[in-house]
């Protein structure tokens, strides 16, 4: 079936957190939140158009000319730099300092601080985004462990308390333990002044003296934690402390590290928690414990069955659900899913959010995001839907919410009332219209909907387009189609008809003056004088390949052929189905039932005998034999089998840098071109990404994701 037109908005938002330095005694009165999903191409393009001007050694370039066209994203660095420019006008005029942040990071450490970067060096902030420890610091780590941070300076490594204090000095010895062999093999960070070296496959503890303080004689060790470290010999582990001591016996299974004052022990299938001193607080009569205490509370599993106690053993939630989840409490509320759906519970079990969502999300201000299938919406801790569940996607900021449908951005405050908010400056505007569409960057208008009516306002909120159509789409090359009724037509961004209003049907993805229309259940083409360069004696058409290829895919009755933009029929109208684009020279295309591959010229490249096919991407096309269970494979252009027919799904997209994903079963991974699993296929899911100028691939399993690269090395 050929793809329709499917309209794929991308939404950026370049966003400055802007804050005063504590040393000044300021807190931020302006602030610009980071957008939570800030993957956007907008940085991308930003950092490599820097690293191109700086090579020439000039000052970068931005169109000045107003005739000139500013892209969306050099428009909104100049909104940026605009912003930016007028915050520090005022707050010199106050007498204020101010710091702007290049980066802050998402991990929140439990005592509030997040890690900061102002142009190359590192400090930390509070929740108030006030400095707590100075912004001069080579480098730093995101979390605090214990209390301590490692930071580096002048490429020597120390460790902060949140104060800022030095705790453990500055030193290369450190740094130098991993350059000498001799010493130890490995040597990992500090963590309450020891760190795990290990010695012939032997594990021990050293000081940040470089002095072994705890023999090697384990064949395993873990970071210390809670004033103890646990050792392993053979498969039991035990608890040791600074000086070596014994604090447990290696004789459990497991022990964790330590989680709001407890570890968590198991032997054999009985499972419970200890303190600092290895007392046992909790009795070891639970079959399984997942995430460990948190605020007083954890979710432990007893007869099959999970619940939450607290550090009394007491029962808070009985044991009658059927997963644990992390967090246990969030703002007094506890998930829990049954039956395969989720709700919330009390500390007295009384259900105060109604098991009926695919997923829910740990409370934070009052609020939590709720799941039904892929739509997803916003609940208050009454279980009130304030933002009902038909969204695509979500963001939050500081004190309003934004939730995606279909590419379209809507705001909301935090009781759920609709908001009009710039997208330009991201500030708060009066609710005029019902709804509005995205900003049309290069032609400076905005789709606005009250009352079902649609036009177009500017900058200034100016009506440009009356609100008189039932239903507009979005400008494309000076011209958006409009309805009137039932029937359709262009206008030009001033508002006048250019295609007279009398067509059933309008494709808004023209190009080259060639623009699809439907008249009398009939399509056709016509160009931007409303002249008909191709009758309207089509039942179907594919008009997007007159940009890449010249020709376009039509259909009469059951049957699918190839035009070019004269209408002349380049490829006989005789297949049942066809691809979506031309790809490396030839397209797929269905007879008889079975798919083959054909050139531009209908020469058959590869003969029609297979039941499914993909389109060829770095010479190879992924092939599959067996409509009820169907195994696929990939062939070349010699119709040569290249990597066996075995697999029960492919990647659609194809290969990408050498590498597809494939499944086996319900498990995902890897392979390269010559079939080579490069990635093991034992995943739930993969999933391709990229962040500012790195891409990799990704893996899930367990609710835990791996990633790798292109040669199927772990990056993280």
């Amino acid at each position: 079936m050929v793809c329709k037109k499917i309209l794929v908005g991308l939404t950026t938002s370049l966003l400055c957190l802007i804050v005063y330095s504590k040393s000044y005694g300021q807190s931020a009165t302006s602030q610009y939140f980071e957008e939570r999903r800030r993957k956007s191409a907008l940085e991308d393009d930003r950092k490599s158009r820097l690293q191109r001007e700086q090579k020439k050694n000039v000052s970068p370039s931005y169109p000045t000319n107003s005739n000139e066209t500013l892209t969306r994203t050099q428009q909104e660095e100049i909104w940026a730099r605009e912003r930016e420019k007028e915050t520090r006008i005022q707050l010199e005029k106050e007498g204020k300092h101010y710091t702007v942040f290049n980066e802050t990071s998402y991990v929140k450490n439990e005592n509030g601080l997040r890690r900061v970067r102002v142009k190359d060096k590192y400090g930390f902030i509070d929740g108030k985004n006030v400095i707590q420890i100075g912004v001069l610091y080579d480098f730093a780590s995101e979390k605090f462990y214990n209390g301590l941070v490692s930071v580096t300076l002048k490429n020597k490594i120390g460790y902060l308390d949140e104060k800022g204090k030095l705790i453990i000095p500055y030193s290369t010895e450190r740094i130098k333990a991993y350059e000498k062999p001799e010493l130890f093999d490995t040597r990992e960070l500090f963590y309450e002044q020891l760190a795990v070296v290990s010695k012939d496959n032997k594990y021990g503890y050293i000081n940040v003296s470089n002095k072994l303080v705890i023999p090697l004689i384990y064949d395993l060790v873990y970071n210390f934690s809670g004033g103890s470290g646990v050792v392993r010999i053979g498969n039991k582990h035990g608890l040791v402390d600074i000086s070596g001591k014994t604090i447990l016996p290696l004789v459990y299974d497991y022990i964790s590290t330590f989680s709001d004052g407890l570890r968590a022990v198991r032997i054999g299938n009985k499972n419970g928690f200890v303190d600092k001193s290895g007392k046992l607080i909790i009795p070891m009569i639970y079959e399984e414990t997942r995430y460990g205490f948190y605020e007083g509370h954890v979710y432990i599993k007893l007869n099959g069955k999970w619940g939450i106690i607290n550090k009394l053993n007491k029962t808070i939630v009985p044991f009658i659900y059927d997963e644990a989840f992390s967090g246990s409490f969030s703002e007094g509320l506890a998930k829990v899913k049954s039956n395969g759906k989720m709700g919330f519970v009390d500390k007295k079990n009384n259900i105060v959010v109604p098991l009926k969502y695919d997923d829910v999300e740990n409370f934070s201000s009052g609020l939590s995001i709720v799941k039904i299938g892929n739509k997803q919406g916003y609940i208050n801790n009454k279980g009130e839907e304030i933002i009902p569940v038909l969204y695509d996607d979500h963001g939050y900021y500081n004190d309003w919410i934004k939730v995606k449908l279909n590419y379209q951005w809507y705001y909301f405050t935090l009781k759920g009332e609709k908001l009009d908010v710039d997208e330009k400056t991201m500030k708060i505007k009066p609710m005029v219209y019902d709804s509005k569409g995205q900003w049309q960057y290069n032609i400076g208008l905005q789709m606005v909907i009250l009352k079902n009516k649609f036009g177009f306002i500017d900058e200034n909120g100016k009506q440009v387009i009356p609100l008189q159509y039932d239903k507009a789409n979005y400008f494309n090359e000076g011209l958006a189609c409009v309805k009137i009724g039932n029937k359709w037509g262009l206008i030009d961004t001033k508002g006048k008809v250019v295609i007279p209003i009398l067509y059933d049907n309008a494709d808004q993805f023209f190009s080259h003056d060639c623009i699809a229309m439907q008249l009398n259940g009939k399509w056709g083409f016509i160009n931007k004088e409303n002249k008909v360069i191709i009758p309207f004696t089509y039942d179907d058409y594919e008009s997007k390949r007159f940009v890449a290829e010249g020709l376009a895919a039509v259909r009469l009755k059951d049957k699918w052929g190839f035009i070019d933009k004269k209408g002349k029929i380049i490829i006989p109208i005789m297949y049942e189905n066809v691809g979506v684009f031309f790809k490396e020279g030839c397209i797929e295309v269905e007879l008889k039932g079975k798919w083959g591959f054909i050139n531009k010229e209908n020469k058959t490249i590869i003969p029609f005998m297979y039941d499914y096919v993909h389109g060829f991407s770095e010479g190879l096309a992924a092939v599959s034999s067996g409509a009820i269970y169907p195994a696929w494979g990939f062939i070349n252009k010699n119709n040569q089998i290249a990597i066996p027919l075995k697999y029960n799904k492919v990647g659609h997209a194809g290969f990408r840098d050498g590498i597809v994903d494939v499944s086996i079963g319900n498990k995902w991974g890897y392979i390269n071109l010559t079939g080579e699993v490069i990635v093991p296929i034992i995943y739930e899911n993969v999933s391709y990404g990229r962040f500012y100028n790195s891409e990799y691939y990704q893996a899930y399993l367990n609710d835990k994701s791996v990633k790798f690269d292109k040669t199927g090395k772990i990056i993280e």
